[in-house]
Parts: C-alpha cells; sequence; structure tokens
C-alpha cells in the first residue's frame, strides 16, 4: 500500500501548555540523557522546529508519556505498552491506508469523513487535529486522552485497578470486531506481565516494567463488538477469516466466470495489524486485500500469522488498476517499505512466500517475476494515474530469499511438480545473454541476510545511467531541479512514473523521500534486452531500452534472462504502451509523443503473452522501467 503522496505539515507547537504539561513532570521512566539518542533524525523529536516539544530536550518522548499518564490518570506503563504494541515508539510514525491514517507514537486514527481518534484526541485536547499528526508530545497526550474517555465509557468510571483497562484497550484499536479487539487488549497484559526495555525512535531508552495484573475480560462485553462467525478460509494454513466490509471488494465468481487468475500482487501495508484490520473490516473506503500476513516476532502475542479479508473468487481493490484486480490474488505484508526493521522478518517471508506458493500451485500461476509482482510494478491503468501509483514493497524488500522461498514452498504443496510453464512461447523460455535480468545483491538471498535487508543494507534495485561509467542516471534523475514540490516536476521525467512521497516543511519547503523516488532504477526481477556493452576502469556495462530511452546498468547486477524481445516499428505505427490489454485510447499511459520522443526502434522484454478470447489481439507484457506494460502486436515485431 505504500507510495500515497504523504502531504504532511511540520509545524511548531501553538499551545504553550503542553510545554507546561512537560515541565511540571518529575524524571520520566526513560532513560533520559541516552546519548546518542539525543541527536534526533528529521521527524523526531526536536525536528519541529522553535517552540516544539521537542525542545524540552533530551529525554523528551519518555518526559511526554509520564506528563501524559499523570495528567488523563493512565498508567504510564500501560501507555508505553501500547504504544509499543502499535509502533514501537515511534515519534514520527505515519501509516497512510486508503480513507485511513494513522500518526505518532500512539497510532492516533482517522477516516476520511474525520472520524477516529485523532478527531476525539484533538477535541478532548482543544489542538488543531493537524498538531496530533505532526508533534510526538500532543500526539501521546492525545492517546492518553481517548484511553482516558474509553475507560470511562467502558467501567463507568476512572479504573481503579490496572485490570479496569481492559475494555478501553479494545475500544482503542477502532476495530468493531470482538476478536481482533480482545486480541489487542490481550497483548497489551501480555506485554504489562512480560515487560519489555528497547530503544525509541529518538534513541531514548524507554522500558515497561513487568508486573502482575487481572484484566476484567467482561469489560469488552460494554463495546457489544461483532463476533466473527466461522468461516472457511480458502488458505489451508493457519488462517482467520475476517470479512471485509462495505466497498472494499467486488463480488465474483473467479475463474469460473472467465475472470482467470494470473497474478499475484504482494504489498506491505504501511500500518500495524490492528490498523489494516480496522482499515479493512470497517465499510470506508474502496480497499481491501484478500489476505494479510503478520511476521512480527517481537510481541507477547503473535497476532494470526495469515487473515484472510476476501475469498478468492471475489475480487479485491488492492492495486489501483481494476484489471490487475480482476485477475489476481492481492496479499499485504504487515510492515513499512521505509521502515522494515522488525517487521520484513524470516517468520513473514516464509509465511507469506508458503501463502503464494498455495495460491499459485491452486491457480496455476508461473513463478516468475511478470506474474508474482508487487505493488510498484503495477501500472496505472491510464495516463491520469500515472504518477500516483504505488511503490510498496519498497527498495528493501530481499526478492532473492522470498523467491526462493516460494519455489520451496510451490515443491512442498504439489509433491515436487514443476511449476507453471511461463507464459510465453517455449523457445523464448530459457535463459539467453542477450537478455539481462536484474538480480542486483541475489547473493544475499540466505536467510542470515535479513536482517541486512531489514536494516537497509542492501537494496533490491540497481541505477540506470545515461552513460557506461555511472554519473548521470537517465532522465534528469538525480537532478533536484527535477522535482520541487508534489505538484511540480518535470514532465520528461516523470512520464511513466510516481511522484515520490514527500513532507511539506514550517517553512513551505518540501523534502522528498528518497527510497520512494524510484526514476532510473530497475527492479529486480526485471527483464532488458541487451543492446550494446562496454568496459570502462574495468567495469562492464549493459546498455538497455529503459522507459523511452536508454541507459546502462552494471553488468555485474544482472544475470542471463529469458523472454520475447519486442521491438517498436514505428514509422506508420504507433509506439503507445497500456496500463491494461485494452485497445481504447483511454487505457494509454506513458505518452512518448507528449513528452518529446519515440519509442520506434525500442527493444523490451516479455515474459507474458496474452491473447484477449474477446478480440482476438495479442499482448504483449514488457518490463518498462521497474513497472509493466502492455503493448499490442500490431506495434511490435519479436525476436
Amino acid at each position: 500500500m505504500a507510495g500515497r503522496l504523504s502531504m504532511r505539515i511540520v509545524s511548531p507547537l501553538a499551545v504553550a501548555g503542553l510545554i507546561g504539561w512537560l515541565a511540571a513532570a518529575p524524571a520520566a521512566k526513560a532513560g533520559a540523557a541516552a546519548g546518542p539518542g539525543a541527536a534526533a533524525g528529521p521527524g523526531a523529536l526536536g525536528a519541529a522546529g522553535p517552540g516544539a516539544l521537542g525542545a524540552a530536550g533530551p529525554g523528551a518522548l519518555g518526559a511526554a508519556f509520564q506528563a501524559a499518564a499523570q495528567r488523563e490518570s493512565v498508567p504510564e506503563d500501560l501507555l508505553l505498552a501500547v504504544s509499543y504494541l502499535r509502533t514501537g515508539w515511534n515519534a514520527s510514525y505515519q501509516a497512510d491506508e486508503s480513507g485511513l491514517a494513522s500518526y505518532g507514537p500512539m497510532a492516533l486514527s482517522m477516516d476520511k469523513n474525520g472520524h477516529g481518534t485523532l478527531a476525539q484526541a484533538a477535541a478532548d485536547l482543544g489542538l488543531p487535529a493537524s498538531q496530533l499528526e505532526t508533534d510526538p508530545a500532543a500526539n501521546i497526550m492525545g492517546g492518553a486522552a481517548v484511553l482516558a474517555d474509553d475507560v470511562k465509557a467502558t467501567n463507568g468510571t476512572k479504573a481503579a485497578t490496572l485490570g479496569q483497562w481492559y475494555g478501553a484497550l479494545a475500544d482503542f484499536t477502532g476495530i468493531s470486531y470482538y476478536q481482533p479487539a480482545k486480541q489487542f487488549a490481550d497483548s497489551v497484559y501480555a506485554l504489562l506481565e512480560q515487560g519489555v526495555t528497547g530503544a525509541a525512535t529518538d534513541g531514548e531508552q524507554l522500558s515497561v516494567t513487568a508486573q502482575q495484573a487481572s484484566p476484567d475480560t467482561a469489560l469488552i462485553d460494554v463495546l457489544n463488538l461483532t463476533h466473527l462467525q466461522p468461516q472457511q478460509s480458502d488458505y489451508p494454513g493457519n488462517t482467520v477469516y475476517i470479512p471485509a466490509q462495505g466497498t472494499g471488494f467486488g463480488g465474483s465468481n473467479r475463474p469460473k466466470n472467465g475472470l482467470f487468475l494470473g497474478y499475484v500482487v504482494v504489498h506491505d501495508t504501511e500500518e500495524d495489524y490492528p490498523g489494516t484490520v480496522a482499515s479493512f473490516s470497517e465499510p470506508h473506503d474502496f480497499v481491501s486485500a484478500h489476505y494479510v500476513v503478520d511476521g512480527q516476532d517481537n510481541a507477547p502475542v503473535s497476532y494470526p500469522p495469515v487473515t484472510q479479508f476476501v475469498h478468492n473468487h471475489d475480487i479485491a481493490f488492492h492495486a489501483g488498476n481494476f484489471w490487475f484486480n480482476q485477475h489476481s490474488i492481492g496479499i499485504e505484508n504487515v510492515g513499512f517499505a521505509d521502515h522494515p526493521a522488525g517487521y520484513f522478518t524470516q517468520q513473514l517471508y516464509d509465511t507469506s512466500a508458503r501463502l503464494v506458493a498455495y495460491n499459485a500451485a491452486v491457480y496455476g500461476i508461473p513463478l516468475d517475476r511478470a506474474h508474482l509482482i508487487e505493488h510498484g510494478n503495477i501500472p496505472g491503468p491510464s495516463d491520469v494515474f500515472t504518477h500516483g501509483m504505488h511503490w510498496d514493497n519498497g527498495t528493501f524488500w530481499d526478492w532473492p530469499y522470498y523467491l526462493s522461498r516460494i519455489d520451496f514452498f510451490y515443491g512442498q504443496w504439489t509433491g515436487g511438480a514443476a511449476a507453471p510453464a511461463p507464459a510465453v512461447p517455449s523457445a523464448y523460455a530459457q535463459p539467453q545473454p542477450q537478455i539481462r535480468m536484474i538480480s542486483v545483491n541475489s547473493q544475499y538471498g540466505a536467510a542470515a541476510d535479513i536482517p541486512a535487508w531489514e536494516s537497509s543494507q542492501h537494496l533490491d534495485y540497481t541505477g540506470v545511467y545515461t552513460q557506461p561509467g555511472g554519473s548521470q542516471l537517465v532522465l534528469g534523475a538525480s537532478s533536484p531541479a527535477t522535482w520541487t514540490s508534489p505538484s511540480s516536476f518535470n514532465a520528461r521525467d516523470f512520464s511513466c512514473d510516481n511522484l515520490p512521497d514527500a513532507t511539506r516543511q514550517a517553512n513551505g519547503t518540501w523534502t522528498e523521500d528518497t527510497h520512494s523516488d524510484l526514476r532510473a532504477k530497475a527492479d529486480w526481477g526485471d527483464a532488458f534486452a541487451l543492446l550494446d556493452q562496454q568496459t570502462v576502469n574495468g567495469v562492464t556495462w549493459d546498455k538497455i531500452d529503459f522507459n523511452g530511452t536508454s541507459g546502462w546498468v552494471r553488468d555485474s547486477d544482472t544475470s542471463n534472462g529469458w523472454g520475447v524481445r519486442v521491438t517498436f516499428t514505428g514509422g506508420s505505427q504507433p509506439t503507445d504502451i497500456y496500463g491494461q490489454p485494452t485497445l481504447s485510447a483511454s487505457h494509454v499511459i506513458c505518452s512518448d509523443s507528449g513528452n518529446g520522443f519515440s519509442r520506434a526502434g525500442q527493444s523490451y522484454v516479455s515474459q507474458n503473452v496474452y491473447t484477449d478470447p474477446a478480440t482476438g489481439i495479442t499482448w504483449y507484457q514488457i518490463f518498462y522501467n521497474h513497472r509493466l506494460a502492455w503493448v499490442p502486436a500490431s506495434e511490435v515485431t519479436t525476436s
């Protein structure tokens, strides 16, 4: 789900009373003089500018928890436990799901109608919601205020014991189903009994003291939550079924009704598990996925490894391109493209790979990167959507390990049967040196390498440069002059790519999330036609056509690939590419003439050939930059 434009206004704290709350607080449970932790990075405490709560100095996050606990009469350890389970004490947490966004250390949420814990907290404190989005101390105070409201609503009065917060914790999730709301409350109490010490994102050491608590579990009944009725999941693994609600999916009868299933699309949630459940199970927006996989191994109570929200025969709205929605299974992996640590674990990869392999076996989906794709590979359905397409699972997803595990589990599910043949003529299915497959960092594909991927030490892309030698990325992508704000950019540079995520600072400038800027980056598993090779200073470079121009990639980041080489003929023939295999001007994307270049003579690689049964038109699905695109056979020759 990553890749939504993040236009957050980072404003200084406007209400001096909050500073007074901190000033009046005694020393916090945190290690206030945390040394290196005092040097908070962008977005952490201390970055909000003059007058912000960050001015409280080292230990400000811990002090904010204590001040909020005292003012709202919420046990400090309980407040810390909620924040730890929701965000890992992330001072600048922003989880942006379609229609439901969560902010700050307490994951305060608001849906598209302005409802949620963020709005409730803002009303309680008399502060603008935007302030609670960006100021960590105000966010923590708001979270405590909401919990205080919830305990009165469920307990009838203030809680006299630690055990009387059970109903409030379930209510805090915003989930309308009994079982997942109860699971979060149980997790908080399990953490309180276990205790935890760790680093917050501003570097402070925070802790929850281990203590005995006897939760009054009957308090959850006051909420009148809906009990999940047992439903058979399509997946025989350890699965919970929670039905998506409202307009989050479309009823269908795939593949019996002719809508073949040819893809698995993997995403990351950009939200924690409770937030994802709240998003998919509430009728607030057009969003869902067939499955959600959770792989966290640091919580005292694990969430379900696999949760199904939409039956396989129905259409989940997950890809931002309805044609791909119609023909795919959507799998969300709990985690964050920018901050994979603690989320993109071996447990997550293995659980997700086993699920992918099962669906591939059931529906005969080839085990290659033309059919097992990530959200960031999906093209816009039409040109107007191109700049808003997503970029998850992001640059730190360990494709080498993940695909190897999919192969392994496919063998387990099928008793060692051969994988489905790729959707190209057999003559094109064998690797050859004239096609280069991007295999950057494939040498780090063992389970032991996962922590390095989690800590952002490896990338799943390689740069595409204007010349061999690697000094300038193609299409000006290395020049900051081509991007100045989410609405101001060089059109050619962004002819077929998403705008990067960005945060607007208090002074009006924009800070780009560089990980989301995928211009001039060839993704792991993409295949390109080799046009030329040159060696510069002992390094061999491969020339390829990429995103409507030619560029160079390091040969060491590639390996022999396979597929159909398609070359645009040009002349009297158009050189259009499409967001779906439908011969309609409304589905033309990445216009060449509109951006001052032609694709005539350019060669790309297709690993998926599709003939539309309704029209008889043959289409080639090509790798075009780090995304996919469709080309009708009438525009190209093949070799």
